[in-house]
C-alpha cells in the first residue's frame, strides 16, 4: 500500500494537470462555435493524452506482465531478424558472396485504448508522427498479425485491426504456395475467414496461416493463426476456411510497428 501512495505522489503534477485541463476544456467547449471547432480538431490528440495517462496508472500494476511480453517481442525480433533484410547476390567477386540490405524497420509501441465489440474496431497507439509513424504501416505483436495504421497525429496513431470488417490481408499456408484473402467474420474476435483459396489446395485443420508478403506492409511469414475448420465449395472451386487468430485482441497491449524502407518506391512503381 505504501508503494501505491508513493506512486500517486510521484505523478501528483500530472494528476493536477488532468483536473485543470478538464475544467479548461469544458469552458472552452461551451464558449462558442469557433472554440468547439478547435476542440473537435484536437480531440484525437487530447484523447490520446488521457488514454496515455490512464495507461501509465494501470501499467504500474501490470508491470511484470508487460515486461514479460516486451521480452517476448524482443526475442521474436532477434529470432526473425532475417525477415528485415533481403539478400543481394554480389557480382563483384568470384566466390559465393552475398550482401544484405535492410528493408523493414521495427518500432515498439503500446495499445492505450481499443474496442473489440464493434463492426469496425480500432486501436489507439502511443506513437505518432513525431516518432516517425506514417499511415499504412503494419502492426504486429509477439503472437502475430495485428493490423494497419490508418490515422496519425503528432504523438498517437489509430490502427485498423484484423477484427474490423474493412480489414483484408493476403495470407498463405505456411511452407506452401496456396494463398487467399483474410477477412474478419464480424462476430467472434478470436476467428476470421480465409477466402478464395483453390479447392484442390492440400490443407488440413491445424495448419498454420501466415502473411504472404504480397505488399509492402508486412514481411512474409508473420503468424496469423491456425486453420480450425474447412468448408469445400466445389461449385465455386474455392475453399471457405475458418482461422483461429493467434492474437487475443481483448488482452492486447504491447505491439510492434513495421515500416518498409522502400514502400513509397514500390507503390509508385506498381501504380
Amino acid at each position: 500500500m505504501r508503494n501505491v501512495f508513493a506512486f500517486f505522489y510521484r505523478i501528483r503534477a500530472e494528476l493536477l494537470l488532468v483536473v485543470l485541463l478538464f475544467f479548461c476544456l469544458g469552458g472552452l467547449y461551451r464558449s462558442g462555435s469557433m472554440q468547439q471547432a478547435v476542440f473537435a480538431k484536437n480531440t484525437a490528440e487530447v484523447s490520446g493524452y488521457f488514454y496515455g495517462l490512464k495507461n501509465n496508472v494501470s501499467g504500474y500494476f501490470n508491470l511484470r506482465e508487460q515486461n514479460r511480453k516486451l521480452n517476448e517481442q524482443i526475442e521474436r525480433l532477434k529470432n526473425q531478424s532475417k525477415d528485415a533484410f533481403e539478400v543481394i547476390p554480389s557480382e563483384q567477386f568470384e566466390q559465393n558472396d552475398t550482401l544484405y540490405r535492410q528493408i523493414y524497420i521495427y518500432q515498439d509501441a503500446e495499445v492505450i485504448n481499443s474496442t473489440v465489440s464493434k463492426p469496425r474496431n480500432n486501436l489507439t497507439i502511443n506513437r505518432g508522427r513525431l516518432h516517425g509513424v506514417t499511415v499504412g504501416q503494419g502492426v504486429i505483436a509477439s503472437e502475430g498479425l495485428v493490423g494497419v495504421i490508418t490515422k496519425v497525429s503528432d504523438n498517437y496513431a489509430i490502427a485498423m485491426p484484423i477484427i474490423n470488417n474493412r480489414f483484408t490481408a493476403s495470407v498463405e499456408i505456411k511452407n506452401q504456395n496456396f494463398f487467399g484473402l483474410l477477412r474478419w467474420n464480424g462476430n467472434d474476435i478470436r476467428h476470421a475467414n480465409l477466402y478464395d483459396m483453390a479447392d484442390y489446395a492440400d490443407v488440413t485443420e491445424g495448419d498454420t496461416v501466415v502473411t504472404r508478403g504480397a505488399s509492402a506492409i508486412f514481411p512474409r511469414g508473420i503468424m496469423v493463426g491456425t486453420i480450425e475448420e474447412i468448408n469445400r465449395k466445389p461449385e465455386l472451386g474455392k475453399l471457405d476456411i475458418t482461422v483461429n487468430l493467434s492474437v487475443d485482441f481483448a488482452k492486447l497491449r504491447n505491439v510492434i510497428l513495421v515500416k518498409h524502407v522502400y514502400k513509397e518506391e514500390l507503390e509508385n512503381l506498381e501504380d
